[in-house]
């Protein structure tokens, strides 16, 4: 829901708490909890208080873009302002076209069945477990976000941005948002600045831009900060910490895409170039298909751009 605004330099500023948002991040958490240690002790105890529905949580995770299909997508400011159960009456109501139509942008299409699968663990998992946090949780974001509020208007918009996460860099004339790559926003293009606080998103940054209305989501802690760098980080850069595999990776960008190619090109063996590929493949760099007799390998390029990301992520929060 949102409250009343706050304008500034002709911008109003929306502070916004969104139960919507709040439930499908939780879920996005709980389906790659070694990738949010800041709610490990949260996974753990869901872990255990609904284990079957936390199992198909994580099932789902690649049909529902790792549970931000809706949050991402392009549609997300028809939601943002409904109650949970508004907006799963709403996703029921949706025929498979429109969810498809939802959806586009991440390059999938979903059936009938899975659409329907998918509201039915959404819909598990708030009325087995989340339903029971909302209330307190509500509260306390309420609280949260006047607190921010409050903030905005005592230092300014701008100036509270700063604050916000490392990535978002204010400049005179622009705001520079940094995750895969460089966004760049006039500040003069928006009239409209949604803000919200989330206790799933630590350590990362939410930034929704819509024609002229902006979403900034901001981190708060609400578990006791461990000194504990997620597995899913080490393994990615144990995985490049390897003269070999750089050297793997090189091959597969230039077009070289086999076993057999590559340990000729680099004088090993294939059975030492399949286990470098299979380190590769299980921290998501690399995909591969089945062509006749040959497994041919793809390097994900675009994975490169997330590894400065990554490391952000890791050194600056």
């Amino acid at each position: 829901m949102t409250s009343d605004f706050y304008e500034e330099e002709g911008m109003k500023i929306f502070p916004s708490d969104s139960p919507g948002w709040e439930l499908f991040f939780s879920m996005h958490v709980l389906s790659d909890p070694g990738h949010h240690i800041c709610r490990r002790k949260w996974c753990l105890e869901k872990d255990n208080q609904i284990p079957v529905n936390i199992r198909q949580i994580k099932k789902l995770k690649e049909l529902t873009n790792s549970w931000l299909f809706l949050i991402d997508s392009p549609f997300w400011h028809e939601f943002r302002s409904l109650e949970i159960l508004e907006l799963l009456e709403v996703l029921r109501k949706k025929n498979i076209y429109q969810w498809n139509t939802m959806i586009h942008y991440t390059g999938k299409q979903m059936c009938i069945e899975e659409r329907d699968v998918i509201i039915n663990t959404i819909e598990t998992y708030y009325y087995q477990s989340y339903r029971g946090e909302e209330r307190l949780l509500n509260f306390y974001l309420k609280k949260m976000i006047d607190n921010e509020l409050k903030a905005i208007q005592t230092n300014g918009i701008w100036r509270w941005c700063k604050k916000v996460h490392p990535r978002l860099i204010v400049e005179k004339e622009e705001l520079i948002y940094r995750k895969n790559h460089e966004y760049r926003i006039s500040k003069k293009e928006i009239q409209k600045i949604f803000l919200s606080v989330s206790t799933f998103l630590d350590p990362h940054l939410w930034f929704y831009r819509y024609g002229n209305e902006l979403e900034i989501v901001m981190g708060i802690s609400v578990e006791r900060r461990e000194e504990i760098i997620s597995e899913d980080t080490v393994a990615i850069f144990k995985a490049l910490g390897d003269s070999t595999r750089l050297k793997i990776i090189r091959l597969l960008i230039s077009g070289i895409d086999t076993t057999k190619d590559i340990s000729s090109q680099l004088g090993v063996s294939e059975a030492c170039v399949s286990k470098h590929l299979n380190l590769l493949y299980s921290v998501g760099f690399v995909d591969k298909t089945r062509n006749g007799l040959y497994i041919r390998y793809h390097f994900k390029l675009e994975k490169v751009d997330f590894i400065p990301y990554i490391l952000c992520e890791t050194l600056l929060r």
